[in-house]
């Protein structure tokens, strides 16, 4: 029984892994099948052994929105995609929707599966108010100036039956005649060379100088969208698409829309044979169930919506040598074998490193260094060892050795008895823990110290000036002028980048404490069920397991932090001596008069910019209104502010009032409100 839960804890603690490096860090070592194979074990071990739901209890929940200081929320979320790369995965999908779903002739859309940066646009009545990047899926990067400089982006919408409001999705690409041209000029002039037309494309469209992103020649393809208000729901994603065409969208011509599963995989074939000979490069295709009734009636995970698959092409692959492996340490301790190839050009990148995971891979590759090796790239992404060459095997081979001690403190390894995770348990005292744990610290999901990278980390701790994120915060000047890395202008930027970084929120502020299991959604649920850091101090374990979506070992894990008095001590030291400052705003207390809200059942969603939203509660109270936290049936008016969540879209359905924020501004004037 012990063995069973073990091996459950052991499979969270790896995925709660991958997705710090995922989300935090934006370094995935591992593909999305197989972070999916991971999550299917895991979640069977769930399914078939009940008891285990109550360790992990908020694995499977849906990930809460999330606020950032530097980021936007999405209307409705940004998930991905469930990924197949064979064709008995697809029939599979199929199969699944035809015989649970099974309302007559259901007639499935593919479309291709662009290999670019996914963008979301916002249009209020017909004009393009932001753009907003992927992020994690539910928070995005604003990226509105230089959406506005792409030329077939649509700023105005053209035609009639324009909606109020309107999210659309789509894919940001180089066409490759542009990426070579980009190159060819960029070697020219000694600049950087962009390995492929993806990350051409990413840092085209995040370019501080937009006449930059103008000259790249970026080209929007458009997917799909949400209508939120004041417009005919189409009943079906290929009506959607034509509307979107109407409007001044571009379409892909390559798209498919039949019942017949046959007729599919002829698509898929043709596609790939003709992919080399397209203008922009693609991965594979999308299908997705064309109805919209039937996709709500299919639902989603909450990784991806269960009614559309990306079929992938197999990946190409390549010889090289396996030449070192070296093993980095994570801000937990754990140890990731990485291998250091000879390189090679792989799919348009030049790859060098692959990461092995565990110990339990290297085994069963049985790998060793200097073998020839088969690389290839999942997805056309991610590198990854496929194979070893066995009868090229030379006499120099050597056995891949997993350290006993910890390769920075040499503190004695910890070895789970699946070898799936070796850990050093040194904690603070390893320097690359430290390391690791200033960076997580001042992360963009921490306190975002823009700049602030690990490798001016290292610099300060390798001259003893930084022990803690509190010695951060504590760095004068004057003191960096004496080392020879900074100038005047470097140490400035530092400096400035720790002072802007000090006004933050409570939420940012938990997960930068680097809490065993407590990411950017945890932090942000505890954030906004206590409210002020001194009732999270004083938290009760009963009170975190109150918490929607917050389980009992992230709950054990937060009131274990909060008991400890050193880490209370050193949390006060930090808002003390870091001067670290919560941002709030005033109240606003308005005198109560009769008004359209008297007796009116009311909800907010988003942020507003005319005052806090306390402050607006506390307006609509006086003036006789009723404010509840969800939408219902009984919901009379939504409020609407600066990116919002889901409720835009529940109410749109129950055909509920909508309230935007310049309407809003008005209603208060009208009824002589002064908000300051």
């Amino acid at each position: 029984m012990n063995s069973i839960k073990n091996r459950f804890l052991d499979l969270y603690k790896l995925l709660r892994y991958h997705d710090y490096l995922y989300h935090v860090l934006n370094i995935p070592i591992i593909s999305d099948s197989e972070y999916d194979f991971l999550f299917k074990k895991f979640y069977s071990l769930k399914k078939k052994y009940v008891y285990l739901e109550n360790i992990v209890k908020n694995y499977d929940s849906k990930f809460p929105k999330v606020n950032y200081c530097k980021f936007n929320n999405h209307f409705t979320p940004m998930l991905s995609l469930e990924n197949t790369f064979d064709i008995n995965g697809y029939i599979k999908f199929h199969n699944n929707i035809e015989n649970n779903f099974n309302h007559g002739n259901i007639k499935f859309f593919c479309e291709l599966k662009f290999d670019g940066v996914a963008l979301s646009l916002l249009y209020r009545k017909g004009i393009l108010i932001r753009a907003l990047t992927r992020g994690d899926g539910y928070s995005g990067e604003d990226v509105t100036k230089n959406a506005y400089v792409i030329n077939n982006i649509p700023i105005n919408l053209i035609g009639d039956k324009i909606p109020e409001l309107m999210e659309v999705r789509g894919e940001v690409c180089m066409l490759k005649k542009d990426f070579q041209n980009l190159n060819t000029l960029s070697k020219r002039n000694s600049q950087k060379i962009f390995l492929n037309t993806r990350n051409a494309a990413a840092g085209s469209l995040r370019q501080k100088n937009i006449l930059i992103t103008k000259k790249r020649n970026l080209f929007f393809y458009c997917y799909g969208c949400n209508i939120i208000s004041n417009i005919k729901i189409y009943s079906t994603h290929s009506d959607q698409l034509n509307m979107l065409r109407n409007f001044g969208f571009s379409i892909s011509q390559y798209i498919l829309l039949t019942s017949n599963i046959n007729k599919i995989l002829n698509f898929y074939y043709l596609i790939q044979k003709v992919r080399n000979f397209l203008s922009l490069h693609i991965d594979g295709i999308v299908v997705k169930v064309d109805s919209l009734a039937v996709q709500n009636k299919i639902g989603y995970t909450n990784k991806f919506p269960k009614w559309a698959i990306a079929i992938k092409f197999v990946s190409h692959s390549a010889k090289t040598k396996l030449l070192s492996v070296d093993f980095q340490i994570g801000r937990t301790g754990i140890i990731t074998p990485v291998a250091n190839l000879t390189p090679i050009l792989l799919s348009g990148a030049i790859i060098q490193k692959a990461s092995l995971y565990n110990k339990n891979t290297i085994e069963k590759l049985n790998l060793c260094i200097n073998d020839t090796v088969v690389v290839h790239r999942i997805g056309d992404v991610i590198p990854k060892i496929k194979s070893i060459v066995i009868y090229d095997r030379l006499h120099n081979a050597k056995n891949i050795n997993f350290p006993k001690y910890c390769p920075s403190c040499r503190s004695l390894l910890y070895n789970n008895e699946n070898n799936t995770i070796i850990q050093c348990l040194a904690g603070v005292n390893c320097i690359d823990q430290r390391k690791k744990q200033i960076e997580h610290f001042f992360s963009k999901h921490g306190l975002y110290a823009k700049g602030f990278s690990i490798g001016i980390i290292t610099h300060l701790m390798f001259h003893r000036y930084i022990r803690t994120p509190l010695d951060c915060l504590k760095l004068q000047f004057e003191e960096l002028l004496k080392l020879k890395y900074f100038g005047k202008k470097s140490a400035y930027n530092v400096i400035d980048t720790l002072k802007q970084c000090k006004k933050t929120t409570l939420s940012r502020f938990i997960y930068a404490l680097g809490i065993s299991e407590i990411g950017v959604e945890n932090a942000n649920l505890i954030s906004k069920y206590f409210g002020s850091l001194d009732k999270v101090i004083n938290c009760t374990l009963h009170e975190l397991q109150q918490i929607k979506n917050i389980g009992n070992i992230c709950s054990n894990n937060f009131f274990n932090f909060m008991r400890d008095k050193n880490n209370i001590k050193y949390i006060m030291q930090l808002i003390k001596q870091g001067r670290i400052i919560f941002i709030n705003k005033n109240k606003v207390f308005i005198p109560h008069q009769e008004t359209i809200f008297l007796d009116k059942t009311i909800v907010l969603t988003g942020k507003f910019t005319i005052c806090s939203r306390k402050s607006i509660i506390n307006i609509i109270l006086n003036l006789g209104g009723n404010i509840i936290n969800h939408i219902t049936k009984k919901t009379s008016i939504l409020i609407v502010g600066n990116n919002p969540g889901n409720k835009v879209v529940y109410a749109s359905t129950l055909n509920i009032r909508m309230i935007l924020e310049d309407e809003l501004i008005n209603i208060f004037s009208r009824y002589n409100i002064k908000i300051k």
